[in-house]
C-alpha cells in the first residue's frame, strides 16, 4: 500500500515510522491548493499487514491529519525487491 500523509507534525511521525516500522520514507515538497502554505508530504510504502500501525501511528500523533491509501501492484528496491538492511545490522556495521 501506499500511503501519503499530510500532518503538522511531519517529523514526529517520519521518527515513528522508521523507529516503530523500520520503514523507510520519502518527503514531497507541497503547496496547499487553497492556502497556498508549504507542506511535506510523507510517502510511505507499506504491506496489507503493516497498515493499520501504521494508520494508528498517524492518529496517535496527529488525529487531524490527512492521509491517502493507494493499493500499489508492484514495488521494487531496497527492502522490497532487493534486500532490506535492518537497522540492527547497520548499527553493527558502523
Amino acid at each position: 500500500m501506499e500511503v501519503k500523509i499530510i500532518s503538522r507534525n511531519p517529523e514526529q511521525i517520519r521518527q515513528a515510522i522508521i523507529g516503530h516500522l523500520d520503514r523507510g520514507l520519502t518527503i514531497l515538497r507541497a503547496e496547499g491548493g487553497y492556502s497556498q502554505e508549504d507542506h511535506q508530504v510523507l510517502l510511505v510504502v507499506v504491506s496489507n499487514r503493516e497498515l493499520p500501525q501504521l494508520e494508528r501511528i498517524v492518529k496517535n500523533i496527529d488525529p487531524e491529519s490527512f492521509v491517502i491509501v493507494s493499493e500499489v501492484r508492484e514495488v521494487s528496491g531496497r527492502g522490497f525487491s532487493l534486500t532490506k538492511e535492518h537497522k540492527s545490522t547497520q548499527r553493527k556495521e558502523n
